[in-house]
């Protein structure tokens, strides 16, 4: 997928694919300027750098008689960079304490209405409104310039039937975004930003891809080609089940807040029912002037009076430790927009027994600190600052309340693995916000979200964080129905978070998990998952029914993990055919590792259907690991075409098969057992992990 470049009779550029212009009337602008601009002649050239081989285009634009800025197109094969750089220093430039209000327009361009978009709502607009401030960010979708979100963005994906482009910010990400201007989109900085000095840079990436999700994917792979590599993929946090007491799990701190004798419970629980646990997240940890302002990062001593470090030691179960934003008179006596702190603050977590810091309340932090919104260096300087300190003390971070800026900064910091999708589980927990409602929260019954929204979010907003390296988590969810609290459809909250790709965690009570469902997750005590996250099929995006799709790729051999949500309040009858071409396959119920004969069935509200669309070779169609939601997992798990059949490696777990007369051998002779019930084979070698042939006869 090429992109091209062209130039109107005033000039003027135009980014498009093949025939279709995509960015039209590419231009450079200060709103808040009395006079215009006059833009110079176009000089061009060619050039190599470690994206490849480019052709750049430059133009100096004046006020007066004076150079003022430079705007700089370099065109490679499928992406363009977008480069407007400051002759000399700017002043005067403060608007309204906005991102959707940037100062400068570097560039603008105008949208075709015939074009789709997917957009992601930036996460903080106007700041100065109240307390916490911000709102999660949100994947829209629609057509033309007039269904733009009015919230500033980042990314926006552009596409046709020619194709797609993806666009974000390539620097300054936390001051940065694109925002709604009249026919189009401009990139800027944030309307609090009142001078920036000579010399200084706003670049801004385009990708291309031949349909949004690769456009997007590609756009991350190259923000990411420029920043630390990734090394943390197999961490516990990531590896491994965890349990949490967030918003939504038993331990709410509104409803039950959890101290050191309930948490002695619940691990104990989970020990006698021997859930092969990896870790344990904590929420509000510690000392708190309101939730989301710490006062330090120490074991509050009302909840924890013998520390947690001496509850690692007694279970051996480290923890992924809560951060908040700090409160204005924080026990440090740091301010808000301070990076050096937080060396400090990995210090205190690591000495608490943490692996992970879980840095919630990001977006309250950057709210109420006006340098952090109005200083594009200083912005930069703190989380850059924060992701090092935690990076020097060996600690992974689990973004949350973030805006779409630090996913955009995460780019370039390896240790910063994963990002939650959306918004707390606990808001569509109807029984949960009745009951704080009746403790005197109101304003959070308000906040109920419908499960399939929810849901939706998650699984969008998923593939967005996936494309820019961050694993999606869901949030945690419960393994079976509390009284009072909710969670009355645990299986489908947990295939969600198997293929995620993310952390998966339970918050259930003491004594209440379900061990069965939790088994169907792991296998050798780690999570079971597909190659990467869920896509959608974007055309199902317009109505009720949304589809999406994980895969695992053995060779030749492709599994596709099908999820079919009802996103509307009401019951939905469907029966759907596939939508692409699976090749040869057969189908089967994801929950009950059933064959099935046709995508059919009834949804309740919000209600998930999950299928597992099975390669077939020769009459043998392996569904794969018996019992478990993730069949053909990507580690643990291996499959490749044999001749007139498959080979499976199994770690010993029986794989379930489909097919009639099978001829079954061990690799070498080695023994299999092998056994056929209701129409389906279970088969496993027999004397540990090993390999399967299996023919049709």
């Amino acid at each position: 997928m090429s992109l091209n470049l062209a130039f109107d009779e005033q000039g003027r550029p135009r980014i498009g694919i093949g025939s279709k212009a995509f960015l039209v009337n590419l231009d450079v602008g200060l709103p808040n300027s009395p006079e215009g601009l006059s833009a110079g002649e176009w000089e061009q050239g060619a050039g190599r750098d470690d994206w490849g081989e480019f052709a750049w285009w430059r133009r100096v634009y004046h006020r007066g008689a004076a150079p003022l800025l430079s705007f700089t197109i370099r065109c490679y094969k499928e992406a363009a960079r977008l480069e407007v750089e400051l002759l000399r220093p700017l002043s005067g430039l403060k608007r309204s304490d906005s991102f959707a209000d940037p100062v400068i327009h570097a560039p603008s361009f105008s949208l075709p209405e015939d074009l789709e978009f997917l957009a992601v709502t930036y996460g903080l607009d106007e700041s100065g409104d109240g307390y916490p401030g911000g709102y999660w960010p949100t994947a829209v979708l629609g057509r033309g310039w007039g269904e733009l979100p009015r919230q500033a963005l980042a990314p926006v994906v552009l596409y046709s039937g020619e194709g797609a482009l993806a666009l974000a910010p390539a620097n300054w990400f936390l001051t940065s975004a694109l925002a709604r201007v009249r026919g189009g989109l401009a990139r800027g900085l944030s309307g609090a930003v009142e001078r920036l000095p000579a010399g200084f840079q706003l670049s801004t990436l385009v990708a291309a891809g031949d349909d949004p999700v690769s456009a997007l994917r590609e756009l991350g792979r190259l923000l990411r080609s420029r920043g630390q590599p990734r090394g943390m993929e197999r961490h516990p946090l990531l590896a491994r089940l965890g349990w949490w007491n967030a918003y939504g799990g038993y331990y709410t701190e509104l409803l039950r807040p959890l101290n050191g004798r309930e948490l002695e419970r619940v691990v104990d629980a989970l020990h006698r029912a021997q859930i092969p646990l990896g870790y344990l997240g904590l929420d509000l940890w510690y000392p708190y002037q309101e939730i989301g302002k710490a006062l330090r990062y120490r074991s509050d001593p009302r909840k924890y009076p013998q520390g947690l470090r001496a509850l690692r030691e007694r279970w051996g179960l480290p923890y992924v430790l809560h951060l908040s934003a700090l409160a204005e008179r924080n026990e440090y006596g740091a301010s808000g927009g301070d990076p050096g702190v937080y060396r400090t603050i990995a210090r205190e977590l690591v000495e608490e027994g943490g692996i992970a810091a879980w840095h919630d309340w990001l977006r309250t932090q950057q709210h109420l600190t006006p340098e952090l919104r109005a200083d594009p260096e200083a912005a930069e300087r703190w989380f850059s600052g924060m992701v090092a300190a935690f990076s020097e003390a060996g600690l992974p971070v689990l973004l949350c309340m973030h805006t779409m800026g630090m996913v955009l900064a995460s780019t370039r910091h390896g240790n910063v693995i994963s990002a939650r999708s959306y918004t707390d589980f606990l808001f569509s927990l109807s029984e949960a916000l009745a009951e704080a409602a009746r403790r005197g929260h109101g304003e959070l019954l308000e906040a109920w979200i419908p499960p399939g929204k929810l849901r939706s979010q998650n699984l969008l907003m998923g593939m967005v964080l996936s494309a820019f390296g961050l694993a999606p988590f869901h949030d945690l969810f419960l393994s079976r129905p509390h009284p009072g609290l909710g969670g009355g459809r645990p299986w489908e909250d947990a295939v969600l978070r198997a293929l995620s790709c993310g952390p998966v965690g339970i918050g259930d009570g003491p004594g209440m998990t379900d061990a069965r469902l939790v088994g169907r997750l792991l296998a050798g005590g780690r999570l079971l998952q597909p190659d990467a996250p869920p896509v959608p099929h974007l055309p199902s995006l317009k109505g009720d029914l949304h589809l999406y799709w994980a895969g695992r790729r053995a060779g030749e051999l492709i599994w596709y993990y099908l999820l079919i949500l009802n996103t509307t309040e009401e019951e939905c009858p469907f029966e759907l055919s596939l939508p692409f071409d699976l090749g040869e396959h057969r189908l089967w119920d994801g929950y009950t590792g059933r064959p099935l004969e046709r995508l059919t069935g009834l949804l309740p509200p919000g209600g998930l259907a999950y299928f597992v669309v099975a390669p077939e070779r020769a009459g043998v169609s392996p569904f794969g690991y018996q019992g478990k939601l993730v069949p053909a997992p990507s580690e643990g798990f291996a499959a490749e075409r044999d001749g007139k059949g498959v080979r499976l490696w199994s770690d010993g777990t029986p794989i379930v098969v489909q097919g009639k007369a099978l001829s079954i051998q061990g690799e070498n002779g080695a023994p299999v057992a092998a056994e056929r019930s209701d129409g389906v084979w279970m088969v496993a070698p027999q004397r540990g992990p090993g390999w399967i042939k299996i023919t049709g006869r």
